[in-house]
Parts: C-alpha cells; structure tokens; sequence
C-alpha cells in the first residue's frame, strides 16, 4: 500500500487496510520505526480503541535514539505529556541506548524493562546503561540488562564492525536532567550546571566510534527480547 504522503492520517489509513483485510480470527504484528508519525496521539487513540486491540498490552522498542525514547517514556512527566489518561506503555525494550545523560522523575510508570547493550560499545557504552537501569530499579520498574560482550554499537546489522570518524558521540557526557524540577546537575560531581547545560551538552561531545554487526548478539537478541515480551504481555491463563 503506497501513499503520497506518510502522516498519521495515513498510517491509520494503513492499519484500517489491514484490519479490514485481515480475517478475525488471525493475529496481527505490526513492527513500525520510531518515525514520530507512528507515535502521534492520533494513532494512539484508535489504538487503545479498537476492539481487536488490547491496550494494556502495547509496548515500545527502540534502537539506538529510538532506544532512548523506549527508556524516557516509562518516566511519568513524557507519558503526561503525551497522554491525557492513565494509559502507559507495558513494556519497554531499548537495543544500544544512549545513556550518557540520564532523565530523572520522582515518578515512572512501573512497567517492566529490557536493556541489550554491547559490551565493547563506544559510541553509547555500556556502563552509564547498567547505572541508569540501576536508577529504574530503584524507582520501582523491573529492569533486566542483557550485555553481550563482543557487540559494538549497531550490533544486529549484517554489515562488519568499523571505526566511523565522523560520527558526534556523548560517551564524555554525564547529565542528570530532573524533569520535576528544571535542574540539570554532573553525576560525577553533583556539581548544578543548569544555567550553562547547553554548553557543557556541547563541549563534551567528542568524534568517533565503532558500529558494526556481532553474530552472536545478531542471534541471541531477537531470542532474549521474544522471551522478555512473552512473559510481561501475553495475558495470564488459569
């Protein structure tokens, strides 16, 4: 189904074709991007609303950036944002992340999380991922992070890993940004920086990085992320 144009209008277009097309009786799995058309509260409305949908059982992933957007929607202040209810995302899966800053709520939504990292990424490394997942936990989300040891950043691509010079990384950075209260503070230091965030956001970016494939982690993660989401979505027999 080609379309002149890729709004949310048409996206729900698309899912209409498919629902219309597709028999009752079957399941359908719809794997989208993290492309904002996809999200927009238009779509999430005609989701949460239709029959054939349950709504408590929508989850988010993300690679990479869209990783990030995986994370910072199981934080209260983004979900009110967005929604205007008590609907929330009931999982949230995040492939290489970046978690050089951390956003912070007094509040997150408490749904289950899953973090695959590569172990010998440097271009949204590891280590800050396990701090930040440590962070959820203490919150009050159930949070699992999976390393796989060998991957680099990209890790579920076919192509070899290599050295990009000209890729922008925040490995140096290290804000903790509090959405209840507009401060912005240095984990390492707990020094405020909120009066100059956007200077240091720039000055500690630092050029080159490795992305490339891992078989080993090209394997096991649609395994491990397929498992993680049979456990917190499919719905409870008795």
């Amino acid at each position: 189904m080609l379309l002149p144009r890729h709004r949310a209008a048409e996206f729900i277009k698309f899912l209409r074709t498919i629902d219309r097309e597709v028999p009752k009786e079957l399941q359908v799995h719809v794997v989208v991007d993290n492309y904002r058309t996809h999200k927009h509260p238009d779509v999430d409305e005609w989701l949460a609303a239709h029959p054939r949908i349950d709504a408590q059982r929508v989850g988010v992933m993300g690679f990479s950036k869209g990783g990030q957007v995986a994370l910072y929607t199981a934080l209260e202040p983004f979900r009110r944002a967005v929604l205007d209810d008590e609907r929330r995302f009931a999982a949230h899966v995040a492939l290489y992340p970046y978690c050089g800053d951390w956003y912070t709520a007094a509040r997150v939504t408490g749904a289950p999380m899953l973090l695959l990292l590569g172990g010998r990424d440097d271009y949204t490394p590891a280590e800050p991922c396990r701090g930040y997942a440590e962070w959820f936990r203490a919150a009050g989300a159930e949070t699992i992070v999976v390393t796989y040891p060998d991957a680099y950043h990209d890790f579920d691509a076919y192509r070899a890993p290599r050295f990009e010079r000209a890729l922008v990384t925040g490995r140096g950075c290290d804000m903790a940004v509090d959405l209840d209260h507009f401060t912005v503070t240095r984990r390492g230091t707990g020094e405020d920086i909120t009066a100059t965030a956007g200077r240091y956001g720039r000055d500690c970016l630092i050029r080159g990085a490795t992305i490339g494939g891992d078989a080993e982690a090209r394997r096991r993660a649609p395994e491990d992320v397929a498992a993680f989401l049979r456990r917190v979505l499919e719905p409870e027999t008795h």
